[in-house]
């Protein structure tokens, strides 16, 4: 459905968003990228989107999911990993972002996505390098400090 880009929402309001946080056998994250456009420049990102009125997070993941792989998650753990807000850096709203971790079939990689470039697995190293939206960005900075990993 997604949000009208020049919809104005109150200070007090949000868009909440659920993302997934899918780790493969090495603990590598999978990431889309998304094609470039007058908005987008081939950012990497999180699967996940907008959760819808009266959804909970778990159908919104795992609808998300399937709208942009065309397969089902394997499984979804329903306690959330990470909660980010900000105001939108390109629209005129406040965000909420609530990461939550899903298992996906291990074929992923291989599947071309519905209106993405590529599904892939990037070390949280690896992503440091990447051109990541700026809620992955986000992730890598709490992530860092919460787990001094590098």
């Amino acid at each position: 459905m997604g949000l009208k880009k020049n919809i104005i929402l109150p200070d007090c309001c949000y868009r909440v968003s659920v993302k997934l946080l899918i780790q493969n056998e090495e603990g590598k994250y999978l990431l889309l990228k998304h094609p470039a456009d007058q908005y987008w420049n081939h950012e990497w990102w999180f699967i996940g989107g907008g959760l819808e009125f009266n959804e909970t997070p778990e159908i919104c993941g795992k609808r998300e999911f399937q709208e942009e792989s065309g397969v089902k998650l394997l499984s979804f753990i329903s306690e959330p990993q990470l909660f980010l807000t900000a105001k939108s850096f390109r629209h005129n709203y406040h965000t909420a972002q609530i990461f939550y971790s899903a298992q996906a079939p291990n074929t992923i990689e291989s599947i071309i996505p519905r209106e993405w470039i590529a599904f892939k697995y990037f070390s949280l190293q690896d992503m440091e390098n990447l051109l990541l939206w700026h809620w992955e960005k986000k992730f890598l900075e709490v992530i860092k400090k919460r787990w001094k990993i590098w």
